[in-house]
């Protein structure tokens, strides 16, 4: 695999123009926003049509917990 291959994928991902339904209910500031499912199922759709996927891990290190993202192509 080439970067240029994964490159030529992100492009057509972003410029797919998906966007995640604002459909979850923020009571405090009265507003809708997209839901982390639902912006997971957005890019897993959008993505796996150009041949895109991810993983998500949790770590902890020194008391800190993070999240890496893979990018598969």
């Amino acid at each position: 695999m080439t970067t240029k291959n994964l490159a030529t994928a992100l492009i057509k991902f972003h410029s797919s123009g998906a966007a995640a339904k604002k459909a979850a209910n923020n009571p405090f500031f009265k507003s809708k926003y997209a839901s982390l499912e639902e912006v997971i199922e957005t890019v897993r759709a959008e993505a796996g049509k150009v041949g895109l996927t991810f993983t998500q891990l949790v770590d902890f290190e020194d008391n800190v917990i993070f999240v890496k993202t893979i990018l598969m192509h």
